[in-house]
């Protein structure tokens, strides 16, 4: 059973594993290999300024991380041997309802064009496309 937490420090180096995996990285936008310091900082932000909100997948170890910004971004990750388990649907679904619990109208995201698995995973999610930047295509979603 798939459980969305807020991260906690002895995450970092499971998601820092998760991160530096080939299908994970590719589409970050963040310079291979990811090194420690990186997410210590990332997750020092978090824990003084709150936004975004960071939360770990979690089923029997940390699968993979969630994130919603203070405007409605969202970002996934999740460990190359759990994709296409229903985890993405259920995290997209948890952040719908915590934003808009929070007050918020609408998510948006953006996603590498060449990432086409992804861009259909959030078309059957709700989201639509709304623009484009540099590489990526900038999808909405209303809430």
């Amino acid at each position: 059973m798939l459980t969305i937490r807020e991260i906690r420090e002895k995450d970092l180096d499971r998601l820092l594993e998760i991160i530096n995996q080939p299908s994970v990285i590719r589409y970050m936008p963040l310079q291979a290999p990811v090194k420690r310091e990186k997410i210590e900082n990332w997750y020092k932000s978090f824990i003084v300024f709150k936004w975004p909100a960071i939360f770990v997948l979690e089923t029997n170890m940390v699968i993979g991380a969630c994130t919603l910004s203070e405007d409605g971004k969202v970002t996934i990750w999740i460990d190359e041997s759990e994709q296409h388990k229903g985890h993405g649907t259920k995290a997209i679904d948890w952040l719908k309802d915590y934003a808009k619990n929070g007050g918020m109208s609408q998510l948006w995201l953006e996603c590498f064009k060449d990432n086409i698995i992804a861009i259909d995973f959030y078309h059957k999610m709700g989201f639509k496309d709304t623009g484009e930047k540099e590489e990526n295509i900038i999808m909405e979603m209303l809430i």
